[in-house]
């Protein structure tokens, strides 16, 4: 497997999904922009204000509810079935190159949590080669939790 740098502008057109792994509180961020060698990562929607909340409830129905502070979306809730356990996996079709239109996928992450997409992160961005396998975009965060943000290529324009 070859290691190599890249930016956000170098990955082939079409929808990626994202994984999210790693302790403690996760940042969900949706929008990424490459400035001057450093990576931004914004919430969609997010402007000028570069923080926002984003809320998981439980429903009587045994759904749970992740709120969106996003006017991007056509619904400002998505409901999903099944519980979601401490620790899951985040799952994401994020972003459409070069349309720049946001896809959400399956969510599944943390109870009862206010998770902050903030704007003060530090990422490296290495693609994963392998010939078998769709390109897979691994993005490090240099905050105080670790976590894993991991691109993959699920299909095309």
């Amino acid at each position: 497997m070859t290691t190599a740098s890249t930016t956000l502008t170098q990955l082939p057109p079409g929808i990626y999904r994202i994984v999210v792994v790693g302790p403690g509180d996760h940042f969900l961020t949706y929008r990424l922009t490459d400035e001057g060698g450093r990576v931004t990562l914004r919430p969609p929607g997010a402007g000028d204000d570069l923080k926002q909340l984003w809320r998981i409830d439980h429903g009587k129905d045994g759904n749970s509810i992740i709120g969106r502070p996003s006017n991007k979306w056509p619904s400002p809730f998505l409901a999903y079935k099944g519980d979601l356990k401490e620790g899951s996996l985040i799952d994401v079709i994020v972003f459409d190159f070069p349309k720049n239109e946001w896809y959400l996928k399956l969510l599944a992450g943390f109870k009862s949590k206010i998770l902050v997409a903030d704007s003060d992160l530090g990422i490296k961005i290495s693609p994963l080669i392998n010939p078998t396998e769709p390109p897979l975009i691994t993005l490090e965060l240099s905050a105080k939790d670790q976590v894993e943000w991991v691109f993959e290529f699920v299909g095309g324009k």
